[in-house]
């Protein structure tokens, strides 16, 4: 059966994910047990291989026309891409690590290379959740300055912990018909020096004759390698308002009796890592599970199915307070609304909002928990130098 799954590697392009791990078997490079712990294991192995052969038959390797271009990097705490076109509307995908990746990195286990793939994948399914049509049936160019992410990508290939991230990479292309294509673009690509073809020998007139095309690669390798540096300014964005309420004091909040046992059906101000409604949230940036990109240009009325108003969490940036309670009220949102006891303008203006209960928060040092794009030192949790108030709103 490995023999048969090595030999079938040149005919089927997704065998290498399982013809490489036989390879190495065969080899005595790995045993079996460790490759395969469990029978369950090998069985779904087996499955997927099977699949592929099925789909891989009567078609071909060539090269889709339709492409789309995406360039993508990762921090020490994001990831990030964008679409150079603008196919996107101008949004960048920004997803912020998860307390596991941030463990992961600050004990040295989450590797360069890892974040890197890890940064394809969740690229290619945001662009799957949001913007489909962008990329299935088509193939997606993807820049990266990693080039042993890369190369693990694209000959699906690598150790035990990239491994398994670039299997499920190319297994949901596969099955959302997106043709991957790793492009590496090193940053130090746009001072290299391009010799012609890299052959020295050529001729005066043949040297002329490329001299075209030269520039041409030229120009395509200083915007590439451009495009790949946005991506890393994404990457390290910062937001010195994502500040998150501590989860003991909102469970206290939406067990208050005014609230009469409903609950946040949507939180307007989120990330995927911060929200406090995983199910329905807007977002700065696009992000895995987002219903929209700017709360403020997006609806915070949301009705069930009885047409009844659903409860809304807003804790935003305070220095929004002042549009945030005027979309409060023009909307006739029911919310909780989080923000301080500030003399502003905004104040008069929440008085003329159909305010239910007004608490102040309690004076914990944790109040606020930074969320992974607060870069403003020092960067934990704290409890401002004012008061905090929690406003029912119920119109």
């Amino acid at each position: 059966m490995a023999g048969k799954m090595i030999a079938a590697a040149p005919a089927i392009q997704l065998s290498k994910l399982y013809a490489g791990a036989m390879y190495k078997v065969m080899t005595r490079e790995l045993d079996w047990d460790s490759m395969y712990p469990s029978s369950a294991a090998l069985q779904a192995d087996m499955k997927c291989f099977r699949d592929t052969v099925a789909a891989s038959a009567g078609g071909n390797w060539w090269k889709r026309d339709q492409m789309m271009l995406v360039a993508g990097d990762a921090s020490e705490y994001a990831f990030a891409a964008y679409t150079p076109a603008g196919e996107l509307k101008g949004n960048p995908i920004v997803v912020t690590f998860t307390d596991h990746e941030l463990q992961l990195q600050k004990q040295n286990q989450y590797s360069s290379t890892l974040r890197e793939i890890v940064c394809i994948l969740k690229t290619v399914k945001v662009l799957l959740e949001h913007a489909p049509e962008l990329v299935q049936h088509r193939r997606l160019c993807y820049e990266t300055d990693s080039q042993t992410g890369f190369h693990s990508v694209m000959r699906m290939k690598g150790n035990a912990s990239t491994f398994p991230v670039v299997k499920e990479l190319r297994l949901l292309c596969a099955a959302e018909d997106v043709e991957i294509d790793v492009v590496w673009k090193p940053r130090e690509h746009a001072n290299q020096q391009v010799s012609v073809w890299g052959n020295n020998s050529l001729s005066n007139t043949g040297k002329l004759a490329c001299a075209s095309v030269l520039e041409w690669f030229r120009m395509h390798a200083n915007k590439s390698s451009a495009c790949v540096q946005v991506a890393d300014q994404w990457s390290k964005v910062e937001d010195n308002s994502e500040w998150v309420l501590h989860e003991e004091v909102f469970q206290e909040l939406i067990r208050d009796p005014v609230l009469q046992g409903r609950k946040p059906a949507l939180d307007v101000f989120a990330s995927s890592t911060t929200t406090k409604v995983p199910e329905a949230f807007y977002s700065k940036y696009l992000c895995p599970g987002t219903k929209g990109v700017d709360a403020m240009v997006q609806p915070w009325v949301l009705r069930d199915q009885a047409g009844s108003k659903q409860l809304v969490y807003i804790n935003g940036p305070f220095q929004l307070m002042g549009p945030i309670v005027r979309k409060i009220k023009d909307e006739q949102v029911d919310c909780i609304l989080i923000g301080p006891k500030w003399p502003r303008h905004w104040i008069a203006l929440l008085q003329t909002v159909a305010v239910r209960k007004e608490i102040e928060l309690p004076h914990r040092h944790d109040l606020f928990i930074p969320g992974p794009h607060v870069t403003r030192k020092p960067a934990k949790p704290r409890h401002p130098a004012y008061k905090v108030m929690a406003w029912f709103i119920m119109w």
